[in-house]
């Protein structure tokens, strides 16, 4: 702003000075004209990259110029140098100061994105992206020649977020804790940038930046050698990576989409094959009951039963749904008091929600039948549970349409 004040002051001084010592505004005015050339910073094999672009003033006529890049940056040089950051496409307006007025001419420059590399676009999405570690319980697999070890994310590292821009940053969110060396402790510093190697005739790789020795880190805490992880495949929802650990194993990560894409909650309501549930007894609102505009209006919540602190409810990836009452279920129409055993076995629905109330997906039941529910057995006759949020470690169902009465209900692995 500094500098476009002083050039506005520049300008006016020049067009209203009547010194004798000062440019007479006489003759033809100037003519703006510029050519540039294009290079790369720091090449096009490492994403994302900058352009700098060589301008070479062409004007006549003129004692004075002002550039605008159209990336909010201005020069007032003759012939200057500017890095543009990764965005495609750039008006740049050079307006020439002359004896007889200025005059103004315009270019659009074109510049190559990183996200015309397509594992870049989909980590990135062309914007930011969040990722988490899959919920499956071979997520994580760490191979030591023959063997390997696989498992799921612990409850601390299943939640942790990592966001990629295409800018080049990282963003790591903890959720409050990290996982390191078997233990949920204080947050861990973790890197704040990041590049991709296009690596032609191989899979790319994403470098973490080295800011502090052993402080980069992609879904595992042990830093692998030289921060790099080779992408062995990428989607819009999910991506493999594989890295080398210092003692020479090997690890491999799997990561899907942070944005609750509905493969995604699929994946994490059935932990990539089969996923058991329970509601939450350590909450002290488990299961809240009301309307849609108020959902705690009848009911604001309480401890669990015991017969319902032991139901299980099982979902599938091949869409099955067990449910295990272990001797006696919660029966509304008894005085909420635990009777018979309500078990059953049925396939489930799944897709997005159904009209504009909440939830990122829905699962549904035959309606009107009584004996298939989830979580308590006075729902909506429609039978339907729309997922309002879920993580490897937390499931919110709502029950119902939003129509009538619903039921909020809070789940926890088994």
């Amino acid at each position: 702003m500094k500098n476009i004040f002083l050039i506005a002051i520049a300008v006016a001084a020049i067009l209203s000075s009547c010194k004798k010592d000062e440019p007479v505004l006489s003759g033809n005015s100037s003519q703006s004209e510029f050519d540039y050339t294009v290079s790369r910073f720091p090449g096009g094999d490492t994403l994302p990259f900058s352009s700098k672009v060589v301008f070479s003033n062409k004007s006549v006529g003129a004692f004075g110029w002002l550039w605008d890049f159209g990336d909010a940056s201005q020069s007032v040089l003759e012939n200057p140098e500017h890095v543009f950051g990764t965005g495609t496409s750039f008006v740049v307006r050079l307006t020439s100061l002359g004896k007889a007025g200025n005059n103004t001419s315009s270019k659009s420059i074109t510049l190559n994105s990183p996200c015309d590399f397509q594992p870049f676009s989909l980590l990135t999405a062309c914007g930011n992206k969040k990722w988490s570690l899959s919920p499956e319980n071979d997520a994580i697999r760490v191979i030591n020649g023959s063997d390997t070890v696989s498992s799921a994310p612990a409850s601390c590292q299943g939640d942790d977020l990592y966001t990629f821009s295409t800018n080049g940053s990282m963003n790591y969110d903890s959720k409050g804790q990290s996982f390191v060396n078997g233990s949920c402790i204080s947050p861990k510093a973790n890197a704040s940038k990041f590049w991709m190697l296009k690596n032609e005739g191989g899979n790319p790789i994403i470098v973490l930046d080295d800011v502090a020795a052993g402080n980069s880190f992609l879904g595992r805490t042990d830093g692998v050698v030289g921060n790099r992880y080779e992408v062995l495949s990428i989607s819009a929802d999910a991506f493999k990576v594989k890295a080398s650990l210092a003692d020479g194993r090997t690890l491999v990560l799997k990561f899907v989409s942070g944005g609750l894409s509905l493969s995604t909650v699929k994946l994490f309501l059935t932990g990539g094959s089969r996923k058991m549930w329970r509601l939450d007894s350590s909450s002290t609102a488990p299961i809240t009951a009301g309307l849609e505009a108020n959902p705690t209006q009848y009911y604001a919540g309480g401890p669990l039963a015991l017969c319902q602190k032991d139901d299980y409810y099982t979902f599938t990836l091949s869409d099955s749904l067990y449910v295990n009452c272990n001797g006696a279920t919660l029966q509304p129409t008894q005085g909420y008091t635990c009777g018979n055993d309500e078990s059953f076995s049925s396939t489930f629905t799944f897709g997005p929600v159904s009209g504009t109330v909440d939830g990122v997906a829905q699962i549904g039941l035959t309606a009107n039948e009584p004996k298939q529910w989830i979580g308590i057995l006075d729902r909506s006759v429609e039978n339907v549970y729309r997922i309002l949020d879920i993580t490897t470690n937390s499931l919110t169902l709502r029950s119902g349409n939003g129509a009538g009465v619903v039921h909020t209900m809070k789940f926890v692995p088994k």
